[in-house]
Formats: C-alpha cells, structure tokens, sequence
C-alpha cells in the first residue's frame, strides 16, 4: 500500500506476493514443528546428568531441518541446559571443509598476450552452417596444459548465456585437429580449445568446420527453453525470472524465481504450451537493436550485462527475449518437448530439466522399455499395470500385517520364557539374554514385554546382525532403588565390544562390533550395584 505508488509492479503483483509470504509462513511454521519434536527427542534421550545439547545434534537440526540455532539456545535456556557452541562451529567448519572439496571450478586462464588481442568476429548464425576460412590470430597456452586457436572469425559459438560451446575441426594444410570445446575470455576473443596442439602461426589460413550434428540439438534446447519460459509466465504469471540455464545438446536446464512447487496439473498445461507452439511451427527471427530501443515486451534476464547494443530473438510472435545464441530457423524444427523433473534447488528458485527432438524420442523410447519389461515381469498389458501395482500393494500390506502379528505373537511367547528363566541376584529378578530379532529396535519392545511379566526386576537384551551387536537394558523402579540403572549398566557392558552407549536409569541402549562372543560375554556379564 505505501510502496505502490512508486512501484506499480507491486499492486500488479498483490495476489503473488501474498502467496509468497503464506508460503514462507506455512514453510518456516513446518520447520519449527519438526524441529520441537526433534529437539524434545534429544532432551528425552539425554541422561539425568547430561544438561547440554551437543555440538552435533545442534548442527544436525540447524543444517538438515533447518531449526534455528538461537531458537535451539533459547528452549535448552529455558529447561535449564546449554548448547555446546564450540562443537556447533566445529561440525559448521567441517560442512564448510566439504563443500569446499566438493566445488569444483574449471577455470581458462590465458597465459599471455590476452590484453593486445582484438575480438573475435563471431558468424556462426547462418544455416546451413558453412566451413570459414580464416587465418590464424595466435595460438596460446591455457592453464591445465591446454592450447587454443584464436583466429580472425570463426563459425564457433563460444560458451555464454547457458549455451555450451561448439566442437568441431580444424583443417590446417594437410592436418586436421580436433575442437573439442570453444570459450570466450574477457577480451571478447574465441578460444577454440584443441584436443592435441598444432604449429599454426599468426597469418597462416585454417578452415573450421562447426560438428552440426551437435550444435543442431542445441539449437532445439535452445529455442525450448525460449518457448518454456514463456509458458511458465503464461501458466504461473509474469512474476516468474529466469534465475539460470544449461543447454546442451543432450538436454536443458532452466532455473526460475516462484515459490512454490508446481503441481502436476500446472507441468501437464506447461508441456502442452510449448508443444502446441511447436506444432505451429512460427519463424525465428533475430534483430540487433539499441538497448534503450527494447520494447516492453521483450525479455531481458535480471541481472544480465548488456552493452549498448543487444540482440532479440523472436519465435513465432509469442516469445520475444534478449539472447546471444544460437537457434532453429522455425519452431517446428524443435520436435517435441518432454519435461522430465521439476525441483527445488533454493528458497524461492526452482528448476526445470526437460528434453527436446530426438533426446526426447530417446528419452520416451526408454520409460516405454521400462513399462514394457514392468509389464512383462507382473504379466500384463502396460495399461494395466496401475491396477497390478495396487493388488501388489495391498497384497503387500496385507501379508506384512499378517507377519507383524505372528512376530508380536512370537515375541511375546519368547518374552514369557525369559521371564520364566529368571534368576535372583542381590534380591533383584535378572534376566540377560542373547536373543535373535530382525530388528535392533525391536529390543525395547522385548524387553518391556520381560519386565512387565517379571513386574520388578532388571533385563539385559543382546542382538547380533551384519557384524554389529545391540545392548539394550531396562530397569524397575525398586531396580533402580537397589543402584542398578540401565545407562551405568550399558556404559559398563558396551566396552566388551568395542562399542558405547548409554541412557536414562530406566532404559539405555548401545551398540559395538560383532566379536563372536555375544552371548558368553552377557552370560558371565553381572552389574555392579
């Protein structure tokens, strides 16, 4: 209300700016919700002398979920506890150190004679695209013991605006070598970059010759992404900014501001968009104008440098951008569109992969071999492997109920015989067992199941799997009374495994290795008191 006087896009924007805030509202008001039931988790799971959040389990709910850490400071602050900072900063550090090692950056550095260079004359917009025969400017050493050609004009589009460069060859006298990858450095020169170095000098005439067979599918990608962003602003609104893209001549990635994902619905009208478009099969025009000429309605991307002069790519009449790239001639020479994945990649920014001609027949011909081999395994028709999948389910749910009761009915007729086998020790009723479950987790339910029959008394449950053994310990009340808590109890047995745990005096759990003793290390294990 106060701002859009001033900036009337604001007022134009009132309905998407509103569902931006409520989805942040709704987005942070989530996180805070399963950070409380992960934060009370690690309260609940600390021992009675334990009053600090560790380090870990601070960055753990800061990185993976989200949850704050001066709201972590602020619920331990009110329960009495702290929060290990130093701990914190150290596991920040060590996510800090990975992404680091992680990023990798490939950097064309010019060894020399970059600043004496004039540009590169750039005539590789035509089609067909046509050898040029040109002369040879200079042939310089890059970093990571590459060499490149810089030559007078060339037919080679050097990577820029999302678009990858051109491979082909180079015909020198009676030699060709191979162009495995073309950039542009700061001085506006084309590098064309060589698989194997030749002895070129300045002057001497060499032919390029552009690999169509991979630029034309860049082209089509090319053009697709136009014609997307296009029918995401007619689908989702003009708010929507391309945020990046990547084309390729196998695929394209388009990056875009919008805050919410998008539902199935909206991809299905998205991809119709553009396909109809293609089928339309509108010229593709290109025009040099003035960057103070541009008209309303074409696009520029935020955030762009643009010099004085700037060229527009028009398809069909419908979608009009500022682009520096190469395209199809018309839009039917795209072929189909397919979108294969929609996703978040930050707040606020999600992305489209999609492919275009024959990568997207390449792409359907393979989820169709898919169906085909799934159909083929469940002994169908394609068409109904819907209805097979949800017998298949259901039968699934169905036979897991049906083992989850015969292990409950078997879990409690092996609860019943422990309990039968408990012995006195120091007035307490003791049972300690090596027992064989599936599931490690399965030990508390187990041994609540023996202490509940034994009433008062003390269990020591061991389960082996996979090179690994589980301890778990419960205690009684009157247990604990006489000194036996089950997290001394599992501190104390835990080294017998090379292993550790821990716990509240009633219940504690730990782990360690396999040593194959398993069960004469809990026979002949007695806690002290």
């Amino acid at each position: 209300d106060k701002m859009g006087p001033h900036f009337p896009e604001l007022e134009a924007q009132r309905s998407v700016i509103k569902k931006v805030i409520a989805a942040e509202e709704n987005t942070f008001d989530k996180t805070i919700d399963r950070g409380l039931q992960l934060l009370n988790g690690v309260f609940s799971k600390a021992s009675d002398d334990s009053k600090t959040i560790s380090g870990e389990d601070a960055f753990t709910l800061y990185d993976t979920y989200g949850f704050p850490i001066d709201l972590t400071e602020l619920l331990a602050r009110d329960r009495g506890w702290t929060v290990d900072f130093v701990g914190f900063e150290s596991a920040m550090e060590a996510q800090r150190a990975r992404a680091r090692a992680a990023h990798k950056k490939t950097t064309i550095t010019v060894k020399s004679g970059e600043d004496e260079a004039a540009a590169t004359s750039f005539v590789g917009f035509a089609h067909p695209l046509p050898e040029v025969e040109t002369r040879v400017v200079e042939t310089v050493d890059l970093s990571e013991n590459k060499t490149a050609l810089v030559v007078e004009k060339t037919p080679f589009y050097a990577e820029m605006g999302g678009q990858v460069g051109d491979a082909g060859i180079a015909q020198y006298m009676d030699a060709t070598a191979q162009i495995i990858d073309t950039q542009k450095d700061s001085n506006g020169r084309f590098l064309h970059i060589l698989k194997e170095p030749i002895k070129a000098e300045p002057g001497d005439a060499i032919t390029l010759k552009v690999d169509t067979a991979r630029r034309i599918p860049i082209e089509r990608h090319h053009s697709a992404t136009h014609i997307l962003n296009w029918a995401l602003r007619e689908v989702l609104g003009t708010h929507v900014r391309q945020a990046g893209s990547l084309v390729t001549p196998e695929r394209l990635r388009f990056d875009f501001a919008h805050f919410e994902p998008l539902t199935s619905e909206q991809i299905a009208k998205i991809e119709d968009l553009v396909n109809w478009q293609t089928l339309q099969n509108g010229p593709v025009h290109s025009s040099e104008i003035a960057i103070e000429d541009k008209p309303d309605d074409v696009i520029a991307v935020f955030g762009e440098k643009y010099g004085d002069r700037v060229r527009v790519v028009d398809i069909g009449g419908f979608s009009k951008e500022l682009c520096g790239g190469t395209h199809v001639d018309s839009a039917g020479e795209i072929g189909t569109i397919k979108i294969i994945s929609e996703s978040a990649i930050a707040a606020g920014v999600r992305r489209i992969e999609a492919v275009a001609g024959s990568a997207a027949k390449s792409w359907m011909d393979t989820q169709l071999a898919f169906l085909a081999t799934a159909a083929s395994t469940l002994n169908c028709q394609p068409e109904q492997l819907p209805q097979r999948i949800d017998t298949l389910i259901s039968d699934k749910k169905e036979a897991e109920h049906k083992l989850k009761a015969t292990k409950q009915k078997d879990a409690a007729a092996l609860a019943d015989t422990l309990a039968r086998q408990a012995t006195d020790f120091q007035g307490i009723k003791l049972v300690k067992k090596a027992v064989s479950i599936d599931n490690p987790k399965e030990l508390r339910t187990l041994g609540a199941q023996i202490l509940g029959k034994l009433s008062d008394g003390l269990v020591i449950l061991a389960a082996s799997a996979d090179g690994k053994v589980s301890i778990a310990a419960l205690a009684s009340q009157p247990a604990i009374a006489a000194g036996f808590k089950a997290g001394d109890i599992i501190r104390e047995l835990a080294p017998a495994f090379n292993g550790k745990g821990g716990g509240k005096p009633d219940f504690a759990m730990g782990g360690g290795i396999d040593n194959g003793t398993v069960s004469d290390t809990i026979e002949r294990f007695y806690p002290k008191a």
